[in-house]
């Protein structure tokens, strides 16, 4: 997987890369999964309000955004499990994803 600026997500099936380019407005700064059915991608959102936003990719398809409650953008994830996953962001943000 590889997330960038304007909102460019490439995911890997294979044979080449898959762009899922236009979908997404915004910048991915963080990758983080445990295997390629479950992937979390991390970043801010631009919008009218910017805010931090966190996607998740079951191998085939990127599910709704993970709500964060944050307007500070994301820098990196980490996880030790599927539900159990860590998020830094701009000023010290600091979020935990799970049960």
């Amino acid at each position: 997987m590889i997330a960038g600026e304007q909102g460019i997500l490439l995911r890997k099936d294979g044979s080449g890369w898959d762009e899922e380019l236009g979908r997404y407005r915004g910048a991915f700064a963080g990758v983080w999964g445990t295997g390629p059915d479950n992937m979390y991608i991390g970043g801010q959102r631009l919008c009218v309000d910017s805010y931090a936003t966190i996607l998740r990719c079951n191998g085939s398809s990127f599910t709704s955004s993970i709500e964060t409650r944050s307007s500070y953008a994301v820098y990196g994830l980490w996880g030790t499990s599927a539900n159990n996953v860590y998020v830094v962001g701009a000023y010290g943000t600091i979020m935990r994803y799970g049960p």
